[in-house]
């Protein structure tokens, strides 16, 4: 158990440096208080803790309903989708380099070479994790001060 909480302790502090991290917390929360400011306002009854509900319920399915598609949803459409843009950009490129003389193409695969090296590394879920977690708790309270 140590050994996990130190890992998420880890894992939580270097997302809290990251902007993707806050760009989609604060997207997310700008989202949340649209909601709730939209739904205090229409419904003729004026209560503050319904608008939370209605939101926090919203923001946990628009969560979910991410980690749903990044979790790997429609993953077969989308692997069919990239391996036609593949084939696309091969022929396309077979095009491009039969126009080359051969001094052109030796430039034009090193500098393809290079930018196949430097490759970013893939993003983490982790960010939605955290942030399903947070409005399930924020949702398992709103529900809890609504019943009593």
């Amino acid at each position: 158990m140590n050994k996990w909480f130190k890992k998420f302790m880890i894992h939580t502090k270097y997302q809290l440096q990251s902007t993707r991290f806050w760009i989609i917390n604060i997207i997310y929360a700008l989202i949340f208080s649209i909601i709730v400011v939209v739904w205090y306002f229409t419904k003729g009854n004026k209560q503050l803790l319904d608008s939370f509900t209605a939101a926090s319920i919203i923001i946990f399915c628009l969560v979910l309903f991410i980690l749903i598609f990044k979790w790997g949803f429609l993953e077969r459409t989308i692997q069919k989708f990239n391996e036609n843009q593949s084939i696309s950009k091969k022929y396309s490129e077979e095009r491009k380099l039969a126009k080359m003389d051969a001094i052109e193409r030796k430039i034009y695969l090193e500098q393809k070479q290079n930018k196949h090296k430097q490759k970013h590394k893939p993003k983490s879920n982790y960010v939605f994790y955290l942030n399903l977690f947070i409005y399930l708790i924020v949702l398992i309270i709103i529900i809890i001060l609504n019943y009593v």
